[in-house]
């Protein structure tokens, strides 16, 4: 598929970032522990600032890894970020999303 190593990492979602087209909430949520995601999570967070494309990021946040402890951990934090996007990008209902899911 790729005459070389090079070429391949050259054709990485990374370098294929459009800035003018991005999702309107971008958040980067990985624990440092997690060794197989952390390295190209960091250099696709560097990118995004970059390209000064607004995003959210989380990479201190720890508890073993790529475990259901990790999640457990950060999911308070996640159904936040989703109840403020739902808000942000539904405003004739400002407050419901947040307020059903007891988040505020």
């Amino acid at each position: 598929m790729y005459g070389t190593a090079e070429a391949a990492r050259a054709d990485t979602a990374v370098h294929h970032i459009d800035p003018s087209r991005h999702p309107a909430r971008i958040c980067l949520l990985i624990d440092p522990e997690d060794w197989e995601w952390i390295e190209g999570n960091r250099d696709f967070q560097a990118k995004l600032a970059e390209l000064r494309i607004e995003h959210e990021f989380d990479f201190k946040t720890s508890n073993q890894g790529h475990t259901w402890n990790y999640f457990y951990t950060i999911a308070p934090k996640m159904g936040r970020y989703i109840a403020q996007s739902f808000e942000e990008l539904s405003p004739e209902t400002p407050g419901a999303v947040l307020a059903s899911f007891d988040l505020q």
